[in-house]
């Protein structure tokens, strides 16, 4: 089962014609001077689900947020030409995580060959 604060905000850029989205995905636009991804990266982090936990209402243990409350989500908002950096040092930080877990996916590997390897010489 999929719990609420396990489903992520994300951005549709219109790469998609004529889309059609399950009733329970709501569109929102930032307004104002905001970057869309500075927005979209401010939901899925801790303070934003937070904020969206906070703001959830339950009925039967399903949790949902209205179009009402989600225009309540208090989003701060530094200077556009810092959300710009922001959003480029976690997009630059993100590769660093994508690099680290491609290099620990190479020793896991490399470690089971050489167990296997070791394992394989003793019972000759």
């Amino acid at each position: 089962m999929i719990s609420w604060w396990q489903v992520t905000a994300c951005l549709a850029l219109g790469e998609i014609e004529k889309c059609v989205r399950q009733n329970h995905i709501i569109r929102a636009r930032p307004i104002g001077h905001s970057s869309q991804l500075f927005t979209l990266m401010f939901l899925n982090s801790p303070s934003g689900m937070a904020e969206m936990r906070n703001l959830a209402i339950t009925t039967s243990g399903l949790y949902s947020l209205s179009v009402g409350k989600i225009r309540e989500i208090a989003i701060p908002l530094p200077p556009l030409a810092e959300q710009k950096r922001i959003v480029a040092k976690i997009d630059e930080l993100m590769q660093m995580c994508d690099q680290l877990e491609a290099s620990l996916r190479q020793s896991q590997q490399r470690a089971e060959a050489l167990a296997a390897s070791a394992i394989s010489h003793l019972t000759i």
